[in-house]
């Protein structure tokens, strides 16, 4: 298969019941906020001479903008391929673990991928997205668009207002797509705001499953499965993630990095730098060299 090179596999989410996804692009991105660490959203903007994905799948609801002229691109359904007319300022949405078989030309874009975990703790529950392509909607694509400037500008604008426009994104999604009733006795609003909380709360102190369980009202076992099933990550995983954002904020507030691995609940500097690398692609110290 001739193209560009093939995108990250993991950004994908691959399902045994599906052929093995394919996708070619040749990005060239100018600004991205990948290694600003972003809680529960990816922003990118970008130029591609191409792109052809098969049977794809996106871990988080993928939001893309058309910055240029009127874009064809190709969708496929049980029929085959067909051309759908993109127009300027307007939506490529997919949601996420959903396939999708799409292909165009020449493009300048704009992507945003907020994830599940994002859009449960704003909203509480899930939301019913549904593909569309040729989306029009001027509130959304003015978050976007100010989102992408951020990322632009490495977050000049600072973690506030970052945080504004997140909310922003994700409360207009709420409104343009159905709200998933959850159970009632589900682990989502006041019991996973309550968790999150107190995760956040004694991050630079020892976190246990039992302590967690007992500020939800309910037994470490039956906490850990709901935890799990409603937000797809262990209690654990969720606690490391809570604990590695924190000490990239710290660091890009220009605190050191010991101070970083200390109010985060890290063991040592090690510690957090093993990790650290392991999220963001950057060791600590480059990343604090690189914003000096």
């Amino acid at each position: 298969m001739d193209g560009g090179p093939e995108l990250a596999l993991d950004f994908f989410e691959f399902r045994t019941d599906r052929p093995r996804p394919v996708v070619f692009l040749d990005p060239v991105v100018g600004a991205s906020s990948r290694a600003l660490g972003w809680d529960g959203v990816v922003v990118e903007r970008g130029v591609s001479s191409h792109f052809k994905g098969e049977h794809g799948a996106i871990a988080g609801h993928w939001l893309g903008l058309n910055l240029q002229d009127p874009l064809v691109m190709e969708t496929k359904d049980i029929d085959g391929f067909h051309p759908v007319t993109i127009g300027t300022g307007c939506f490529v949405i997919l949601p996420a673990g959903a396939a999708f078989n799409l292909r165009s030309g020449a493009s300048a874009w704009g992507a945003v991928e907020v994830s599940l975990d994002k859009i449960r703790r704003v909203l509480g529950t899930d939301l019913r997205v549904v593909p569309m392509h040729g989306l029009r909607d001027e509130p959304l694509a003015a978050v976007v668009l100010a989102l992408l400037h951020e990322a632009a500008t490495g977050g000049a604008s600072g973690r506030s207002y970052r945080d504004a426009l997140v909310l922003a994104l994700v409360a207009r999604l709420g409104g343009l797509f159905d709200l998933i009733a959850a159970p009632a006795d589900a682990f989502t609003g006041q019991r996973l705001a309550v968790t999150c909380a107190l995760v956040d709360e004694r991050l630079a102190e020892r976190i246990t499953v039992k302590f967690l369980a007992r500020g939800s009202g309910l037994s470490p076992a039956h906490f850990s499965r709901e935890f799990k099933r409603t937000t797809g990550e262990t209690p654990h995983a969720f606690v490391m993630r809570r604990r590695l954002e924190h000490a990239h904020e710290f660091l890009a507030d220009g605190g050191s990095i010991a101070d970083a691995a200390s109010c985060s609940g890290f063991a040592d500097q090690a510690h957090l730098s093993r990790l650290f690398k392991r999220r963001y692609f950057v060791t600590p110290g480059a990343f604090l060299r690189a914003r000096q």
